[in-house]
C-alpha cells in the first residue's frame, strides 16, 4: 500500500545516504536509485549469478520438442500470452501438437491452473509440480529449450530473475518473454539466446518456430559459451569493491 511504498523509499534514502557503498542487482536498479537520491554516496551493480553444477548431465535430443519452464506461475507471470502464441502456431501447423511438449515444473496459482485445464491442446502440456532444486537443475540441462516468463509489472524493467543465471549456466537455448527490460535482453541476446516481447504473440510465435526448425535440423546442442555470471564471480566483485577507495559517486 501507500504506507509500505513510503517506508521503502525512506529506507532506501537512509541506506544511500549513510552506506559507504550500496550494491544493486541490476544496472537499471542502481541508476534509478541514484536518480531518486541525487546526493547519495557511491552505488553500483553486481549480478548475483548462480553456482555451476558438477557432473552436469549431457543433452540428448528426444522424440518430442520439449520446452520447459521452471518456477512458480501466478499474477502477471502466467501462461496466457504464451498459450495464445501456441494456439496460433498449432492452427498454422496442425501436425505440430503431436511432437510439441510444454513441461511445467513448480507451483501454479489457482488462475493459472484454471487456464491450463481450459487449454484446447491439453495433450501438449506436461504438469510436473514442485520438485527439488537439484532435480530441477538436472532437468534444465536435458530440455530442448528453456522458457523464461517475466512479470509484466512496473518493476520488471529493473529486475533480473535469479532463474536466469541458472538457465545460462546450462547453455541450453532460452526463449525469454521479456517485458520492457533492455538490460536483460542484451544479456541474453549477447549469449545467443532468443528474446521476444512478452506482450507480442507474433513475436513469441516466431521465436518458437525458429527453435523448432533448429530442433528438426539437430542444431540445438549448445548455443552459447560458458556463462560468466556465477556466484564466485559475484563474490570476487564484492571483495574487489570492498578494497576500493570510497569517494564520490559511481559513474
Amino acid at each position: 500500500g501507500k504506507f509500505e511504498r513510503h517506508f521503502i523509499k525512506h529506507v532506501e534514502r537512509l541506506i544511500l545516504k549513510t552506506a559507504t557503498v550500496s550494491v544493486f542487482l541490476t544496472e537499471q536498479a542502481a541508476e534509478n536509485a541514484r536518480e531518486r537520491n541525487p546526493r547519495s554516496k557511491k552505488s553500483t551493480a553486481i549480478y548475483a549469478g548462480a553456482a555451476p553444477l558438477q557432473n552436469a548431465p549431457h543433452y540428448k535430443k528426444g522424440k518430442f520438442f520439449t520446452i520447459a519452464h521452471f518456477g512458480s506461475l501466478g499474477g502477471s507471470r502466467n501462461l496466457d500470452c504464451f498459450f495464445r502464441s501456441m494456439v496460433m502456431m498449432f492452427g498454422e501447423y496442425p501436425d505440430m501438437p503431436r511432437f510439441f511438449r510444454l513441461s511445467l515444473y513448480g507451483n501454479n496459482s489457482r488462475n493459472v491452473s484454471k487456464k491450463i485445464k481450459q487449454f484446447p491442446y491439453r495433450e501438449t502440456l506436461h504438469m510436473n509440480g514442485k520438485i527439488k532444486w537439484q532435480e530441477a537443475i538436472n532437468l534444465m540441462y536435458k530440455a530442448d529449450v528453456l522458457l523464461l516468463i517475466q512479470n509484466t509489472d512496473d518493476v520488471s524493467f529493473e529486475t533480473i530473475p535469479s532463474k536466469v543465471y541458472e538457465y545460462l549456466l546450462t547453455r541450453r537455448p532460452i526463449l525469454a518473454l521479456v517485458y520492457r527490460n533492455p538490460e536483460l535482453q542484451a544479456m541474453l541476446e549477447g549469449m545467443g539466446h532468443t528474446v521476444v516481447q512478452a506482450d507480442d504473440e507474433e513475436d513469441k510465435k516466431r521465436g518458437l518456430e525458429t527453435y523448432i526448425d533448429l530442433w528438426n535440423q539437430n542444431l540445438l546442442e549448445y548455443v552459447a559459451s560458458e556463462s560468466p555470471y556465477t556466484t564466485m564471480h559475484a563474490v570476487d566483485e564484492l571483495i574487489h569493491l570492498a578494497n576500493q577507495p570510497v569517494s564520490g559517486k559511481a559513474p
